[in-house]
């Protein structure tokens, strides 16, 4: 079987713990994949698409001609490199293959809410309809969105295809702390102002943000004040977050009171699971819906609410991580869907919907 992957986003950028690279890289047990890239001249780091092969513009019609399935995973209109996938989309209806959606956003709220504006060329909802017009299955990362999807489009039948991460080693010989691990880009989508009003709240407890947006004294945005127990340690990879995590006592997911975040399904829920972590969520809904599919979990929409809770139930809990939060699993039940028509997670339809995860 070949997959034939069209994504605007680098995965040198992205390989760590994003679906862009680990959901075709899981798929290679099971297919050939060929990786898009509009311009993939740009890419360096050679060593990370040894499973791959890699197609640009000039090349792109032969993978149409030898792939079975075209699986669609970009992101939203906005970045400079958008335009090499929006203009091959011509290309791939004239060449009559069947076309995968997988819906990682909602995009009205990535540009709205995110203060991004779409190329002039480039309509946000006209963008995806010509996607949705394409495709044979559907798959959107959130429950939420997979109901958006079907009422916006008529469609009859969404896939939940969530995200995932891959296992980590558990750490030894380490203390926990009364220290809380944020890993996220530091950006008013996540309303950070409420996090800061948290470590206020509790100055015996240590919060340390890692993520984008932040530099080693203060991040980058303006109007707030910082108490000393709110750190920033700027990006950070995956080893150094694991120290990070070693210590910690929780995680915490600061999705904020947005329709970005409302139809999300943060990374970072699945990557501190991993770690072993306890974990705090906030805004959103899938997480307390399905308190089995995410255990070890204080979830609900008021933030101190959810953290005193957590703190009083914190001594009880002990994370084991489930098998089935792996990209390995993602990709077999992509696979499930795809070939068999099976819904391993759960799917939207025009009742709403319906959750059908029944164990590992």
């Amino acid at each position: 079987m070949e997959i034939l992957v069209l994504t605007e986003v680098k995965p040198e950028v992205r390989a760590g713990n994003y679906v862009f690279y680990n959901l075709p890289l899981q798929l290679t047990q099971w297919a050939h994949v060929t990786m898009f890239f509009p311009d993939y001249h740009w890419l360096q780091h050679t060593d990370i698409y040894k499973p791959f092969g890699v197609t640009g513009k000039d090349t792109l019609g032969d993978a149409l001609a030898s792939c079975d399935f075209v699986l669609w995973m970009g992101s939203p209109p906005g970045a400079a490199w958008w335009s090499g996938v929006y203009q091959a989309y011509p290309q791939i209806r004239a060449g009559g293959k069947k076309v995968i959606y997988y819906a990682l956003d909602y995009w009205e709220a990535w540009i709205e809410e995110g203060n991004r504006k779409p190329q002039k060329w480039m309509d946000v909802e006209a963008g995806e309809k010509e996607v949705v017009s394409m495709a044979e299955k559907v798959f959107a990362v959130s429950p939420q969105l997979c109901s958006y999807l079907v009422q916006k489009y008529g469609l009859e039948k969404v896939y939940w295809l969530p995200n995932a991460s891959r296992d980590f080693p558990p750490a030894s010989g380490s203390r926990k702390e009364q220290i809380v691990v944020i890993s996220s880009s530091f950006y008013s989508l996540r309303e950070p102002e409420r996090v800061i009003s948290l470590a206020k709240a509790y100055p015996d407890w240590i919060f340390v943000w890692a993520g984008t947006e932040s530099t080693p004294r203060r991040p980058s945005l303006r109007g707030f004040t910082y108490p000393p127990n709110f750190i920033f340690p700027g990006e950070v990879g995956n080893l150094e977050f694991m120290d990070l995590a070693a210590r910690a006592s929780l995680g915490l997911v600061p999705a904020g009171g947005n329709w970005f975040s409302y139809f999300a399904d943060p990374t970072k829920w699945y990557y501190y699971h991993m770690l072993r972590l306890p974990i705090v969520s906030v805004n959103t809904p899938h997480h307390w819906q399905f308190p089995g599919f995410y255990p070890y979990t204080w979830a609900g929409v008021d933030l101190f609410e959810v953290f005193r809770n957590a703190l009083n139930g914190l001594d009880k809990v002990e994370v084991n991580p489930c098998n089935f939060h792996t990209w390995e699993h993602r990709a077999s039940a992509f696979l499930a869907a795809l070939l068999e028509d099976r819904a391993i997670y759960g799917y939207a339809d025009s009742k709403g919907f319906h959750f059908t995860f029944r164990g590992e």
